[in-house]
């Protein structure tokens, strides 16, 4: 039973605060303040910790067959309000008020998903590297034409040797036996580089393949986690939803059923902290995997520039 003030045939009971769900847009709890045979149709209004008056939907108001009113008012709380808020009901001609005052757990405010951000940092990470060795095998491909073009004509500058006369064909025989030696030399040089940077290369391709394969595997877990808490988010709704509706179709004293009811809504703030507690170990394990990615792809850095800096290295003699 409600307790009632009457003063010259006025009625005011005290309000009631529920709790109603979850704003899926905003985050926030939405509450619901009820309060039940009052004579003349009451004011309702909602306060914050600081006596702040809260914007709410406009109150639903029943009169019943006695002539007495029931109004109802529901708001949205966001965490950065106060969490502590009042419900009052007031007779303004009278200056009669009854209110009532609930605080709600941090607990029940859901933190928004950051797994497209997350998403979107690491497919960027994956694509810069991907063009950097693009643009990296190019530059190599053009390098080893521009040998290839240098050594041939140095082949054909030494052809032209032999076009001496017999008197300094011994000379000239002397001479390129020389300059075959260092080319043969320098063509060795030539080829270990290049096998060098084909292994280096290897090297760049096998990380960038586990790297992607790493992001798309981190992907699916932040997705994971994503679907997970917004299945956590309906999972609340219906289970508050089962102790508003519980408490008001079960007969008996009301009084004890609320308190029931908001021990059944204990139990359920208790599981969703363990709940939170464990997507919080989740993303801490993800948080060290982007670390480790990173690491990877400053590895991945370090080689492509060692590579680029051998590349613009030539050999002694090349140009001539």
């Amino acid at each position: 039973m409600f307790p009632f003030a009457q003063v010259s045939g006025v009625v005011l009971s005290s309000p009631v605060i529920s709790l109603a769900g979850i704003d899926e847009a905003t985050r926030g709890v939405v509450l619901q303040c009820a309060s039940e045979g009052c004579y003349p149709e009451p004011e309702m209004l909602w306060l914050d910790g600081e006596g702040n008056l809260l914007s709410a939907g406009p109150p639903e108001t029943v009169r019943g067959p006695d002539d007495l009113y029931t109004v109802s008012s529901r708001v949205t709380v966001e965490k950065r309000h106060s969490n502590r808020l009042t419900c009052r009901v007031q007779q303004k001609n009278i200056n009669q008020t009854r209110e009532t005052e609930i605080y709600v757990p941090e607990d029940f405010f859901m933190s928004p998903s950051s797994c497209s951000a997350s998403v979107a940092v690491s497919v960027l990470f994956g694509l810069m590297f991907v063009l950097t060795v693009v643009l990296f095998v190019w530059k190599w491909r053009q390098n080893k034409i521009e040998i290839k073009k240098q050594l041939k004509n140095e082949n054909k500058e030494e052809e032209k040797t032999t076009g001496f006369n017999n008197a300094t064909e011994q000379q000239a025989l002397m001479k390129e036996k020389v300059s075959r030696e260092q080319l043969m030399e320098e063509n060795k040089k030539i080829k270990e580089g290049l096998q060098k940077k084909e292994k280096d290369m290897t090297q760049v391709i096998d990380t960038l393949t586990e790297l992607l394969q790493e992001l798309q595997k981190q992907k699916k877990q932040l997705y994971d986690q994503q679907k997970k808490a917004e299945k956590q988010v309906k999972e609340n709704e219906e289970k508050v939803n089962s102790v508003e509706k519980e408490i008001s179709e079960k007969e008996g004293d009301k009084t004890a059923n609320k308190a029931q009811g908001y021990l059944k809504l204990k139990e359920i703030i208790t599981e969703n902290s363990w709940n939170l507690e464990e997507r919080k170990t989740a993303l801490q394990h993800l948080e060290m995997n982007t670390e480790r990615l990173m690491k990877r792809t400053f590895d991945i850095k370090r080689i492509t520039e060692n590579l680029e800096e051998e590349q613009h290295t030539k050999p002694h003699g090349v140009n001539k």
